[in-house]
């Protein structure tokens, strides 16, 4: 079973007869289905990102195994399904929190695209460390042009690992930039942070 088999079961194959060597796919399927459009295309991302190993690897300084979540034993592998797994846990325990609390402090909401780009950049950069960055200050401070730079930029970004610039996440930054760039087709607006609107006296 792969992730693309969790991203393809349907509302039918959910409420249909229950196959008990289906379990863990539907259960996956269901929890992905109840996070919102803009984190399951972030978890899209992140494995496309991270692409999937089954044995633990070194990965500057810890054990990763699956789509880059932290390995729990040196020696055991994981299938496709349970990196999957571990993957929206991860991202609904770890990510999701920091961008839906950032949302409560700037009062507004972000398109689906947003929410993608950050889950992937969060994920990524690790939910302790984005928190104490400059581009989570800025973002909480509603300056999107500082975060944009501090965030994504190929100098000042999260573009080092081991001390080093890496091509592989000047790229990976560029395309989440990109990403929470874009608005989507039914805003409107041309802001990435629409303004509230203030009732005028007398409405």
């Amino acid at each position: 079973i792969t992730i693309e088999d969790v991203f393809n079961v349907s509302e039918a194959d959910l409420e249909g007869p229950k196959d008990l060597k289906l379990r863990p796919l539907r259960q996956a399927a269901a929890k992905l289905k109840g996070m919102g459009e803009g984190f399951r295309e972030g978890i899209k991302l992140v494995a496309q990102q991270e692409g999937f190993t089954d044995d633990p690897y070194s990965d500057y300084g810890r054990l990763s195994v699956g789509f880059g979540t932290k390995a729990k034993n040196k020696n055991k592998k994981v299938t496709q399904l349970e990196a999957t797994n571990d993957l929206i846990s991860h991202v609904e325990r770890d990510v999701k929190p920091i961008i839906d609390d950032i949302q409560g402090q700037v009062d507004t909401a972000f398109n689906p695209n947003q929410i993608a780009a950050l889950t992937a950049l969060i994920y990524n950069v690790g939910a302790t460390k984005f928190k104490k960055s400059k581009a989570y200050a800025a973002l909480i401070a509603g300056d999107v042009e500082t975060f944009l730079d501090e965030a994504f930029s190929s100098t000042k970004g999260f573009v080092k690992a081991g001390g080093k610039v890496l091509d592989g996440l000047v790229k990976r930054r560029a395309k989440e930039k990109a990403l929470f760039e874009t608005r989507t087709v039914t805003r409107k607006s041309t802001e990435l942070f629409p303004k509230r609107r203030v009732a005028q006296a007398g409405e």
